[in-house]
């Protein structure tokens, strides 16, 4: 058995990581624009150098502390397309998804994805 932590676990061949390092460098630098455009220079390098050292780790190692912020690379979805869910690994026809207490599951899922885009939209304001 393997034990798995989506956090920090991505399954992704050399090739994706490199491919994946490439698109994180093509975004920070429309971050860092975006930051001393608006004269905050100092949010700019703090998130200059934690990325720089998350690719140069994604490189390295093929993984990184905090790898679910770059999960979207890693995966090669658009900017903006959702990910990937339980859901997308069943089959096209022929089964049957049963949520018990669904007045509580479905709220929850709306909040984990609302708090985890407001979270990683923070890191990026902020550095």
């Amino acid at each position: 058995a393997y034990v798995l932590y989506p956090a920090s676990h991505h399954a992704a061949t050399p090739e994706e990581i490199e491919r994946a390092c490439d698109d994180i460098e093509i975004e920070l630098v429309q971050e860092l624009e975006r930051h001393l455009a608006a004269g905050r220079w100092r949010e700019a390098e703090r998130l200059r150098r934690r990325v720089a050292d998350d690719v140069a780790m994604l490189r390295a190692e093929g993984w990184c502390a905090g790898a679910e912020n770059y999960a979207r690379h890693l995966s090669g979805r658009a900017e903006h397309e959702a990910p990937a869910t339980l859901i997308d690994y069943f089959p096209d026809d022929d089964w049957l998804l049963v949520v018990d207490e669904a007045h509580v599951a479905v709220p929850q899922l709306r909040g984990m994805h609302a708090g985890d885009r407001a979270r990683k939209s923070s890191l990026v304001e902020n550095g």
